[in-house]
C-alpha cells in the first residue's frame, strides 16, 4: 500500500485490519441477503462474505485483513467501504489507513503559529471558552473561561488526559460516558493517517494504562466525524450551562484546530459566564447567585 514506510506502515496496516474485523462483525448477514448458519461461531459476516459484495477474491481480502503490504486502488477500497456499509466518515478513516495519496500538507515554519497568538485569539473569545489544540490534542492555549468552566487546573498538557484522568474535571460533564464515546471515536478518526507516530503511540499507551474505559473505547474502533455538538456542564456554583461546540482547523497550520464553546441562546450560560469570571476576579462574588 502506498504512501506508509517502517514501523508508521507496519502500524498502519496493523489498524486497518484491526477496523476492517470490527466493522464486518457488526453487519447481520440475515439483513444483507446470506442465509443464517448454525455453523457461525462469531458475529457479523464472514470474510469471504464481505469479499463476494466488495467484487474480490477472498484470500486477497483475507490478506488485507491480515496487514499483508499489497497493493490496493482506489476502486478497490472504495468496493470494500461499500460492502462493509461504512458511512462517509468511516471510508474517509479506511481510505487513510488504506495510504491513498493526499494533498501534501503545509508544514512549513511560516505555518506553524507562535504562543503568544495562540493566547490572544482564545483571549478573544472571552467570556466563552475556547481551547488551541495541536493534532495529538495538547493543549497550546486556552483562555480563562476554561478553568472556571471545566475545573481544570493550570496545565500544558493533553485534552484525553484532562478527560480520562481528573475525576473532578470529569464529574461536571452530563452524560459524560456517551461524551467520553463520542471523544475516543473523533480522536480515532482524526489520527488516521499519524499511526505509528511514536508521540501518537505513547500517548494512546499511557491513557490505556490509567483509563479502562479509554482502553474500551479505544479498542471498539469506533469513528465518527468533528462535527459540532451540544455539550453541558453541571458547575458547582451556577449550575446547568449549554453550550453549542465548534471545531475550526486554523489557516496558518491545519494541524492546530480552534475549538469554540457558542452559549445555547436558550439558556442561561452567557450570564452566568459573565458572571462566573467577574467572581474569578475577585469583582463580585457568587454567594447570592439564585440563575
Amino acid at each position: 500500500m502506498s504512501g506508509m514506510t517502517g514501523v508508521g506502515q507496519q502500524r498502519r496496516l496493523q489498524e486497518l485490519g484491526q477496523f476492517l474485523r470490527g466493522r464486518r462483525a457488526r453487519l447481520s448477514p440475515d439483513e444483507l441477503g446470506f442465509a443464517p448458519s448454525s455453523r457461525r461461531r462469531t458475529p457479523g459476516l464472514r470474510r469471504e462474505e464481505v469479499a463476494v459484495r466488495a467484487g474480490v477474491g477472498t484470500s486477497w481480502y483475507t490478506w488485507v485483513e491480515q496487514g499483508r503490504d499489497i497493493n490496493v486502488s482506489e476502486s478497490v477500497v472504495r468496493a470494500i467501504s461499500r460492502a462493509l456499509c461504512l458511512n462517509a466518515t468511516e471510508e474517509d478513516y479506511l481510505f487513510k489507513l488504506a495510504g491513498m495519496p493526499r494533498v501534501a500538507k503545509d508544514t512549513s515554519a511560516e505555518g506553524v503559529l507562535d504562543q503568544m497568538r495562540l493566547a490572544h485569539v482564545v483571549d478573544e473569545w472571552l467570556p466563552n471558552p475556547a481551547f488551541i489544540l495541536d493534532k495529538f490534542w495538547n493543549v497550546l492555549a486556552v483562555n480563562a473561561a476554561v478553568y472556571e468552566v471545566f475545573g481544570f487546573g493550570e496545565f500544558n498538557t493533553n485534552l484525553l488526559e484532562v478527560y480520562f484522568t481528573d475525576r473532578i474535571s470529569r464529574s461536571r460533564y452530563v452524560d459524560s460516558d456517551e461524551l467520553a464515546r463520542v471523544t475516543v471515536a473523533k480522536f480515532r478518526a482524526s489520527m488516521a493517517e499519524h499511526f505509528g507516530d511514536p508521540q501518537l503511540e505513547a500517548l494512546v499507551e499511557s491513557l490505556q494504562e490509567r483509563s479502562e474505559e479509554f482502553r474500551r473505547l479505544w479498542h471498539s474502533h469506533e469513528v465518527l466525524d468533528a462535527d459540532h455538538r451540544l455539550k453541558e456542564i453541571d458547575h458547582p456554583m451556577v449550575g446547568r450551562l449549554s453550550f453549542d461546540v465548534h471545531h475550526w482547523n486554523l489557516a496558518a497550520n491545519e494541524n492546530v484546530q480552534l475549538i469554540l464553546h457558542v452559549p445555547r441562546r436558550t439558556s442561561q450560560t452567557t450570564q452566568k459566564l459573565q458572571r462566573l469570571l467577574r467572581a474569578a476576579q475577585g469583582d463580585e462574588p457568587l454567594a447570592d447567585w439564585d440563575g
